[in-house]
């Protein structure tokens, strides 16, 4: 379109230039011929001999240059006209040129708008597409984690199928280290400065003996009691959906593979320092006074009952004889020094004393005798 309008402009430009040359030419020849017509009639009403001589070769002169200046200006004419013709010609060309231009624009303007269409019907299509795969992979996301659920469903099936005692030790096993890292998290949340974790290996949480006793101290640091406290407080909200009495209440919900706590050893371990006995003494001790700081702020701890109706609760002390790193190093010798919090489960001889705890444990919920 712009392209036209320049064509247009650059012809109207030509054409205007062409129309003043040809008025200034027919004005000079306009002029020259009034002027011939006025000698004519000035000089054609006298006698011959009554023009002086002198004006009359001044007339004649005048008259040759006047015919001199016509054929000069006939000769230009002439070329105006051939320039004109050229120009008319160039002007044709021109004009078809933009006819052509024109009939171009109008043709790739339609098919821009055609384009203009397409692409937004395209857009629309990838659009609606890309919420269609949207839409698959939602549906794709949930039906893998349907089969992975499947999967691992089809596997405990397997396993029970194949050996439904090893399958309960082993959910048996993973409920224990549950336990211990959910009062190892809770723990690190109300003390952060605690020096504790979770040995899986041996299903106990460790407490660096530095971190609760003075160097050979038996009795629990004053800042430190409310760590035991704490812990103290937690077994006795988690216990009984494990073991059996008269706080017993076990749920699916927290207890899907019936698991049974056997029993919870407070347990104190020295490193080689000492002589045996001195370390076995205090060991014991500190344990003692780890298991008199949780029952006296949680007293029902004791009633926590095993299936032989035993409180699983226990101390035990170890003095050197359990180490977990070398006592020949200074860092070795402050991880022997500890306390641990051990969970002992249960371990069915036979799948019928699978059913007969689960039988159990449902009764103690009051849910009857009903077996799974």
């Amino acid at each position: 379109m712009k392209h036209a309008q320049i064509r247009r402009s650059v012809a109207e430009e030509e054409e205007s230039a062409f129309v003043s040359m040809t008025d200034m030419t027919v004005s000079v020849l306009f002029i020259v011929i009034i002027l011939l017509a006025f000698f004519a009639r000035f000089y054609g009403n006298q006698e011959p001999d009554a023009v002086p001589r002198s004006t009359y070769e001044i007339v004649k002169d005048e008259r040759d240059t006047a015919l001199s200046s016509l054929e000069r200006v006939q000769a230009e004419l002439e070329l105006v006209t051939i320039e004109k013709d050229r120009i008319a010609a160039e002007l044709s060309d021109v004009s078809r040129e933009r006819d052509e231009l024109r009939a171009e624009v109008d043709r790739l303007s339609e098919k821009l708008l055609r384009q203009d269409a397409l692409i937004r019907e395209l857009r629309d299509t990838l659009r609606e597409k890309g919420q269609r795969i949207s839409d698959l992979e939602t549906k794709l996301a949930d039906a893998l984690a349907r089969i992975a659920k499947l999967e691992t469903q089809l596997e405990m099936l397997r396993r029970q199928m194949r050996d439904p005692l090893e399958n309960y030790i082993a959910q048996a096993d993973a409920t224990r280290i549950k336990v211990l890292k959910e009062i190892e998290a809770r723990l690190k949340v109300d003390f952060p400065e605690l020096e504790v974790k979770v040995n899986e290996r041996n299903g106990a949480l460790q407490f660096k003996g530095e971190g609760l006793f003075g160097k050979g101290a038996r009795e629990l640091l004053p800042a430190k009691r409310a760590v035991m406290q704490r812990v103290g407080t937690m077994l006795n909200e988690i216990l009984p959906c494990y073991t059996f009495g008269d706080n017993s209440s076990w749920q699916e919900g927290c207890n899907p593979a019936f698991a049974v706590i056997e029993a919870i050893q407070i347990e104190g371990h020295t490193d080689s320092e000492g002589g045996e006995l001195y370390n076995l003494r205090l060991s014991n001790d500190r344990a003692v006074s780890a298991f008199s700081t949780m029952t006296s702020e949680a007293p029902g701890l004791i009633s926590h009952l095993n299936l032989r109706e035993q409180p699983v609760i226990s101390v035990a002390g170890y003095g050197e004889y359990r180490p977990i790193a070398s006592n020949q190093t200074r860092a070795g010798e402050d991880e022997n020094r500890r306390i641990d919090l051990r969970i002992i489960m249960f371990s069915p001889a036979s799948t019928e004393q699978i059913d007969d705890l689960k039988s159990r444990l449902h009764s103690a919920a009051g849910g009857g005798d009903e077996t799974q």
